[in-house]
């Protein structure tokens, strides 16, 4: 049942589908229409997530660069504190060492507490296992003055 054409000079072989087989086909057709619905599908939905995980990603880069100026900031700030409060707590130690006439205890008192919250905080070079940072300075024995530190 086959039939052949010519076709500007081609041999075409034309042959005339069943029903079984237009059958076959059009489920063939269907059944692909179907699953390259649920692919374009997949695709966009694939393609919102990947949208929605890069702006996500993009604001939590926003908000860890804004946590880490707001920290540095707030660490400049400390450490210029903490040089202000040193330099005027020797200053203090010195004046009740006797060693400077010139400083106003009244008025400065309260720094004097803090360089003492900060000596406390201060720790040895060595700890006994070698380690460094490892005991508070104020349990190490010292010779202050000719005396241990822990009869002051």
């Amino acid at each position: 049942m086959e039939r052949i054409k010519k076709k500007k000079g081609k041999r075409v072989a034309n042959v005339p589908a069943s029903k079984e087989a237009q059958l076959f086909l059009r489920k063939d057709v269907k059944s692909l229409s179907k699953k390259v619905s649920s692919l374009t599908s997949s695709n966009a939905k694939i393609k919102k997530d990947l949208e929605g995980a890069r702006s996500a990603e993009a604001s939590a880069k926003e908000a860890m660069k804004g946590a880490v100026e707001k920290v540095a900031g707030s660490t400049k700030l400390l450490s210029a504190d903490k040089a202000v409060i040193e330099t005027r707590g020797k200053l203090m130690q010195e004046y009740l060492l006797g060693k400077n006439d010139t400083w106003d205890v009244e008025k400065e008192i309260d720094l004097w507490e803090q360089w003492k919250k900060l000596k406390a905080l201060d720790v040895d070079e060595e700890g006994e296992d070698g380690e460094e940072g490892t005991e508070p300075k104020e349990q190490i024995d010292t010779v202050v003055e000719g005396k241990v530190s822990e009869d002051n």
